[in-house]
């Protein structure tokens, strides 16, 4: 009887990762929308969309930007490709104006190097022990032009760094109270290994720096890269 065995290296890194939200004090659905999946053996993917406005709307916006572009992904299509194909569905949408925002991280989890594509989204921070690194971007979101603008950063990942990734409502928080340029500071100087407890964490200080009024969607995720042991 005739057996195929595929054998595929074991990939030299994990990750771990860690999720907190919070609602906008007037909605009960939140306009931010999140995924993590794997586009090929080896390749970890996280997409974060912050849909404009809040509610059912941004919800629905998020929602398919974050759908279509794991679908696309993972039926094989180059990520310029599919984030053409999604702006052309948010401009072809309702006669509302369909917005979002898409933050995308992609990473080899054999060779560590990682690739950030942002379409108007908020800053992305790497922490490496007690440094942060941030990464921004200047561009809007896509539903607005018949090209969207995309910004791409590359960067080498080593063992025990995490990546952070936020929606507006963290830094609209931060710019209420002692301003968003604290934010790195907090990230360099927490002592949290636990992803989902830095991801709490966050999201508490900005709450509470805000007095409580969430007047916008609150995503954080957070991502920590790991040396699998031999």
């Amino acid at each position: 009887e005739w057996k195929t065995y595929f054998y595929v290296e074991e990939a030299k890194f994990h990750v771990l990762t860690g999720v907190a939200k919070a609602v906008k004090e007037t909605e009960k659905i939140s306009g931010d929308n999140y995924a993590f999946f794997e586009t090929g053996t080896g390749n970890l993917t996280v997409v974060l969309s912050d849909g404009m406005g809040s509610g059912d709307k941004a919800c629905s916006d998020s929602a398919m930007v974050v759908e279509l572009m794991q679908k696309f992904l993972e039926a094989g299509f180059q990520m310029e490709m599919a984030i053409q194909m999604i702006n052309s569905a948010l401009l072809t949408g309702e006669e509302n104006a369909n917005m979002s925002t898409l933050d995308l991280c992609s990473m080899d989890l054999y060779s560590g190097e990682c690739r950030f594509v942002k379409v108007g989204s908020a800053c992305t921070y790497i922490k490496r022990q007690h440094l942060v690194d941030r990464i921004s971007s200047g561009n809007l979101p896509m539903g607005i032009f018949q090209k969207p603008d995309m910004e791409t950063v590359g960067r080498s990942l080593m063992d025990g760094d995490y990546i952070i990734m936020v929606s507006d409502g963290i830094l609209d928080a931060l710019s209420q109270g002692i301003g968003e340029d604290m934010l790195p500071e907090l990230i360099g100087s927490t002592d949290l290994e636990n992803p989902g407890e830095m991801a709490n964490a966050i999201l508490n200080f900005c709450i509470h720096q805000c007095r409580g009024r969430i007047r916008d969607d609150m995503t954080v995720l957070v991502i920590e890269k790991k040396k699998k042991e031999d």
